[in-house]
C-alpha cells in the first residue's frame, strides 16, 4: 500500500542519510501517483487539480500527463526543484507553484499559449529572473496574469516584464 511505501521510505532517509535525497525522491513519486489518480479517477474527473504541500520534489512526467483535462493546477507548497520534462498539458490556464525552490523554469514554455495565470511567489531569485528570458517569455504569450516577489528580481525586471 503507499502508506506502507510512505512509513518504509522515511524510515529508510533515517537510516541512511547518505541516500535521504534518492529515497525523498522515491516517496514523492509514490505521493504524486497516488494525488494525481485521486484526481482522474472523480467521476467526472476534476478539471482542479489539487496537489498542494505533498511534500512532491520532483514532477513524473508519467503521471503529469494524466492531468492533460485539468485547467487548474496547484503544487504550491511542496519542494519541487525543477520544472524539466514537465509534459504539455494543453487545457492548463492556471499553475500555482507558491513556495517551491524551483532552481529552474526549463520546461515551463511546454504548457505554451494556454497558460494564463502563473504563480511563483516564494519560489526564490533564480525563478524570478528566470522569466525575464525573451525565450520564456514568447512560449508563455498568453499569460495575463503573474504573481511573484518582485523584490527578488533584478533592476529593471518589472519593466522587461510589461
Amino acid at each position: 500500500s503507499d502508506a506502507a511505501m510512505e512509513d518504509a521510505a522515511a524510515a529508510l532517509c533515517r537510516l541512511d542519510g547518505a541516500r535521504a535525497t534518492y529515497y525523498s525522491d522515491l516517496l514523492s513519486a509514490v505521493r504524486l501517483r497516488a494525488a494525481v489518480d485521486r484526481v482522474v479517477s472523480q467521476s467526472p474527473p476534476s478539471r482542479d487539480a489539487d496537489l498542494q504541500s505533498l511534500g512532491l520534489t520532483s514532477l513524473s512526467p508519467e503521471h503529469m500527463a494524466k492531468l492533460a483535462g485539468a485547467s487548474t493546477l496547484n503544487l504550491g507548497g511542496n519542494k519541487v526543484r525543477s520544472l524539466q520534462g514537465l509534459p504539455a498539458l494543453p487545457g492548463l490556464t492556471e499553475l500555482g507553484l507558491v513556495g517551491n525552490p524551483l532552481a529552474s523554469l526549463r520546461g515551463l514554455g511546454a504548457l505554451g499559449l494556454s497558460l494564463r495565470v502563473l504563480s511563483l511567489k516564494g519560489c526564490g531569485a533564480t525563478a524570478h529572473a528566470a522569466l525575464l528570458s525573451p525565450a520564456l517569455l514568447s512560449q508563455l504569450a498568453g499569460l495575463q496574469r503573474l504573481a511573484i516577489d518582485s523584490a527578488s528580481l533584478p533592476p529593471g525586471g518589472l519593466d522587461t516584464l510589461r
